[in-house]
Parts: C-alpha cells; sequence; structure tokens
C-alpha cells in the first residue's frame, strides 16, 4: 500500500524525508522547521518501486538502489551499479558552495539555507563530484555527486545532515542499519495493534512524522505530516493522541499538552509549535475539552491524580484567557483561529461570534468542574460549573432562532453561511435542546453528508468549491468530531454512514490532508496524521 506517490519515506525522530514532487525524487531536510528540497536523485523514468516503512527500493533497468534511515539526521545507500547522480536543488545566490575532501572516501558540503553539513562517506565504490563555480566563486552554479562502483559491481555510502561539521563516521553496513529500524518499526506496528493493511500503513503515517530531540521538540512531537505541513498545530495535535490513548500513553499524553507547554503568561497558546519557531498570530479552538472526555473512555489514567494535577492548572488558564480576552460572547479573530481556515463563515467579517467555540468552552468549562472536585478545588468546581451552564444557555439564545446561525463579533449581525463549522456544537451532545439536535442530524443528512464523507461547505452552496481547502473539501476532524458526538448521543446510524463513507475515501485515496467528498479523490498534503487518526478512531 506504501507508494512515494501518496507517502513519504522518512522515520521516527528522522529529520530528513524523501518524496516524489512532480515525477522527481527529491531529498528533503527538515532541519529549519519547514521541509526544504535539497537534492534530486536521478533516476530515469522507467523505475520499479519497493516501499517499507524501514527501506526504499528502485530497480532501474539493470541496477538496484535501497535506501534506510538512521538515527535523526543519517541515510544510508545501497546499490549495484552506479549510485543516481545527486543534483543539489537550491543552488544558485545560495552560499551552498564549500566542499572539502576529508581523504579518499569522504566529502562534506556547507548548506547554508538549512545551516547543516553534508557528509558523505563512501564505504563501497569512489564518489564522483562534478561541480562549476560562479563568477565570483561565493556559489556554485551546480553540484552534482555520483558514487562509481566497486569492482563488485557495488556501491554504498552513508549522508549525514548535520548542524556540526565534526559528523562522527560510522563503520556501520547498510544492512545493520536496516536491521535496526526494521526491529524499530515492527515494535511499534504491533504497540499500535494493526489489523489490516491499513491500519498498517496508519501505524507507518504517525510513526514517520515523529520527531524529537531538536529545538522546540524535546519531547516527542508529531507532526502533521513530514510532506510539508511540518508543525503541531494547536488543535491537530489533541487528535493524535485520541488515536494513541489506548496504545501509548505516554505518547498520547505528550501530545495533547504540547502546546500548553509553551503558552504565554495571559494563557493564550501558540497557533503552531516548530523544531525552530513558535507562531503567534493565530489561535486555535479550545477542542481539548471535549477531547478529554473522549480520552477518558480510551483511557482512564487520563483521570489519575498526577495527569490532573498538571493538566487541570494547563486547562484552566487557557479556558480563563479565552473568557478573559476574546469578548463577552468569545470571538474568533480570523479564519485560522477557527481550524478552518477560509470557511465562508468569515466572508463577510473576519471576527466572529460562532456557535462551535461558545459549545467548546461549554464542554471545557464541564470538564475543569470535574477535574476540580477531584482535585479537591471547592471554588473552582462551582465556579466552572456555572460558566459551562451560562455558556450552554448562550449557545440555544444568542445563535439558533429555529436555524443556527453566526454574529459578527463587532456589530452583533446575524449571517447565515452554509458550512460545516456552526453544527460543531453537537459537541454538546444531549445537552442540545430537541429541536437544535435535530436541525443538526437534518443538516447533515441533507446537505453536507456525500459518498466520501461530510463536506465542509454545503453541496448545495453556492460557494461550495471542489478542492477550496475548507470551502467544500472533507476533512478528518470533523469526521471525528461528528462521529462520535453522534456515537454518544446514541444516533449510531447516522454516525456510522458518516464513518463509513470517509474510510471508503481513505481506503480508495490514502492519506491525504482532505478529500473529495463526491469523488474521494485525495487532496492537498499527502501523509496526513489526522487522516490516519479519523481511520482508527472511526
Amino acid at each position: 500500500m506504501l507508494s512515494l506517490d501518496k507517502f513519504h519515506f522518512s522515520a521516527r525522530n528522522s529529520l530528513i524525508a524523501v518524496a516524489k514532487v512532480n515525477e522527481n525524487v527529491i531529498l528533503h531536510s527538515l532541519h529549519n522547521g519547514g521541509m526544504v528540497p535539497l537534492m534530486e536523485l536521478g533516476y530515469s523514468d522507467s523505475i520499479t518501486e519497493t516501499f517499507l516503512p524501514w527501506e526504499l527500493q528502485i530497480a532501474e533497468n539493470d541496477k538496484i538502489h535501497k535506501m534506510c534511515l538512521f538515527g535523526k539526521d543519517g541515510i544510508c545507500f545501497y546499490g549495484k551499479g552506479s549510485s543516481p547522480c545527486i543534483k543539489y536543488i537550491y543552488m544558485k545566490g545560495v552560499y551552498n558552495a564549500n566542499y572539502i575532501y576529508e581523504g579518499k572516501n569522504i566529502l562534506k558540503l556547507c548548506d547554508c539555507f538549512t545551516n547543516t553539513f553534508h557528509t558523505f562517506k563512501i564505504h563501497k565504490g569512489t564518489i564522483f563530484l562534478d561541480t562549476k563555480d560562479s563568477d565570483r566563486r561565493i556559489y556554485k552554479e551546480y553540484i552534482k555527486i555520483t558514487i562509481l562502483p566497486d569492482e563488485n559491481g557495488e556501491y554504498e555510502f552513508t549522508l549525514r545532515l548535520s548542524t556540526s561539521e565534526h559528523s562522527v563516521y560510522s563503520d556501520l553496513t547498510y544492512n545493520e542499519y536496516l536491521e535496526c529500524r526494521k526491529n524499530e518499526y515492527l515494535a511499534w506496528e504491533e504497540k499500535m495493534k494493526c489489523q489490516n493493511l491499513v491500519d498498517k500503513a496508519c501505524a507507518y503515517v504517525l510513526w514517520s512524522n515523529i520527531i524529537s530531540g531538536e529545538g522546540n521538540y524535546d519531547r516527542d512531537a508529531i507532526v502533521m505530516s513530514k510532506s510539508g505541513m511540518c508543525k503541531l498545530w494547536s488543535w491537530d495535535n489533541t487528535f493524535n493522541a485520541l488515536d494513541l490513548a489506548d496504545k501509548d500513553f505516554e505518547l498520547s499524553y505528550n501530545q495533547f499538552i504540547y502546546p500548553y507547554r509553551f503558552m504565554d503568561k495571559h494563557g493564550r497558546t501558540p497557533d503552531a509549535v516548530t523544531t525552530v519557531n513558535m507562531e503567534w498570530a493565530f489561535v486555535k479552538p479550545p477542542i481539548q475539552g471535549w477531547i478529554y472526555k473522549q480520552l477518558v473512555k480510551r483511557n482512564k489514567r487520563y483521570e489519575d491524580i498526577e495527569v490532573l494535577d498538571e493538566l487541570y492548572y494547563f486547562m484552566k488558564k487557557n479556558t480563563d484567557w479565552w473568557l478573559n480576552y476574546r469578548g463577552n460572547t468569545p470571538c474568533y479573530y480570523h479564519g485560522n483561529d477557527s481550524g478552518n481556515d477560509n470557511a465562508t463563515c468569515f466572508d463577510n467579517t473576519e471576527i466572529i461570534e460562532s456557535p462551535d467555540l461558545i459549545a467548546y468552552l461549554s464542554v471545557q468549562c464541564e470538564v475543569l468542574s470535574q477535574m476540580a472536585e477531584k482535585l479537591n478545588l471547592c471554588n473552582d468546581t462551582r465556579i466552572y460549573k456555572m460558566l459551562s451552564n451560562e455558556l450552554l444557555e448562550k449557545c440555544v439564545t444568542h445563535f439558533w432562532d429555529g436555524e443556527i446561525f453566526i454574529r459578527n463579533g463587532m456589530t452583533e449581525e446575524i449571517y447565515r453561511p452554509q458550512s460545516l463549522m456552526p453544527l460543531r456544537m453537537i459537541v454538546l451532545e444531549d445537552k442540545l435542546p430537541a429541536d437544535i439536535k435535530e436541525y443538526i442530524l437534518v443538516k447533515l443528512k441533507n446537505d453536507f453528508l456525500c459518498p466520501y464523507g461530510l463536506a465542509s461547505e454545503s453541496v448545495h452552496s453556492p460557494f461550495y468549491t471542489q478542492n477550496g481547502y475548507w470551502r467544500g473539501p472533507a476533512w478528518g476532524p470533523d469526521q471525528i468530531i461528528f462521529t462520535l458526538a453522534l456515537r454518544n448521543m446514541s444516533e449510531t446510524e447516522l454516525g456510522e454512514k458518516i464513518a463509513s463513507s470517509y474510510k471508503k475515501a481513505i481506503e480508495k485515496s490514502g492519506f491525504s490532508e482532505n478529500h473529495d467528498p463526491i469523488t474521494g479523490e485525495s487532496l492537498k498534503c499527502k501523509a496526513y496524521c489526522w487522516t490516519a487518526n479519523a481511520y482508527r478512531l472511526l
């Protein structure tokens, strides 16, 4: 099931990813908080690919090329016949200029763009360097590297992308690296309780997207995709936590609290965390309370006192920020705050009051009240219970007149977008009044449920766009939120229809960031974590 057309080739904690871009096989660096294409691995057009989690093999005419990853910054190559031509991509005008030999079989290059040193160590064969200086000799016009085979027709070499010029050279063989990585992955796969090939692909997506021990990631962080979206956003992380809750509690809990650990003194969490920076321009919706309720169902360790001791104060501080700093009726200040970046809810004004946000906060205050009771915090128990009820009442009185709507956050003007986002007030579950519950069920069935999942914009909307990001495509978070909420409300028939339809999209097209709800076609970024989460949670 794995292929470079649908997945990147990477590994747990690796800062290297190999991916196919416009039919070219490209080696990427993840050192600077993004996915930087460094080198094209030049193969012919007629290649056959064998993709295992621990090894990528490419057959090219009569040549065999293999690669596996080691450590956080190493990749080992083995083959028969000469190696593919390695052509640097980021060259002109960038000071990727310095290279030095250290003896016959070691070549070093300095890459200023990713702030790394590239060390080639040849174990079998001979390295051949083809390069041309620019007129002023401050950069190279091009750099191309090939390893010619030895007398037995084989080549073998390692490449390290290190922040230190003084890389430690290893004498392990390709097969030794391969065995270590294979054993590591198979242990992970067993822990993930895989039942079938799609489960195994889910497990690979999560495993390959873990980064640890680099910059801000001082513990295991699951970025959303090393195929491009190489960040940890402050709500995406909760779906990873939920998926892992019954399989790896420590990893699950770390994902859940990751953004909380970086919140400012007021309780505001960053929008996203990368290895090198934190993004503060936006936030993400406070879905943690509702997710916490689902986490407890999957693993009772989330109710342990030592967990509550830490988690309660994180969640309390962030909830208080929303209630104290975002107006009498807490607002989204931008589409990005909602997680639905370009949803039609924001077409008329960026600052909106939306029932989903108030519902999240009502649930979160309810959870805080229950946590406070277990921690013997009597005043907090009472205060957050009261706040939860007040927010629940606001959901009903402020956003309902026979239909669910949103409001301009500055003028209170009412808008009636055809987006799925406001219907996420379903997280209130059985606390919803009967008429609002029935309204949501009818809207889901008639306006949003498609052959391949819930659309993010009503299919009857004039603004529905096939590849419009949050203006049409089906997204993993929505399928998770609505399916689990419906199951909790005993609306299992509709919940299972949503679940089965979206799982069909994944089985047909893979784990992309989102899917066309009509055709099931993959859209946007490949090998995306919350899509893998959705498959296993649904």
